[in-house]
């Protein structure tokens, strides 16, 4: 049986792990009560494995080699819509 996790992600940092259960599927990533947030698809009973993800700002530089080995998972706006975040998946290819 599968259920829905959230998981949260830090906007301070570019880089980050987050333990979730194997062959989860990312549904969403949104802003809630101010924090960055990912909910995903997930077979509980699965073994966990670190999956990573990178958070970059609207405007913000994204280097050739980040573009080249990251996957798009979503964009998160503020309530103001004053900020903007792109989430990325690291590829292992």
């Amino acid at each position: 049986m599968k259920t829905v996790y959230k998981f949260e992600l830090s906007l301070a940092s570019q880089g980050q792990d987050v333990w979730i259960p194997r062959d989860a599927t990312v549904l969403r990533i949104a802003i809630q009560h101010g924090r960055l947030m990912l909910w995903a698809l997930v077979r509980p009973d699965n073994s966990r494995c670190v999956r990573s993800f990178i958070v970059y700002a609207t405007g913000q530089p994204i280097g050739d080699d980040d573009v080249a080995h990251n996957q798009y998972v979503g964009t998160a706006i503020t309530k103001d819509g004053d900020h903007v975040w792109h989430v990325f998946e690291r590829v292992v290819k």
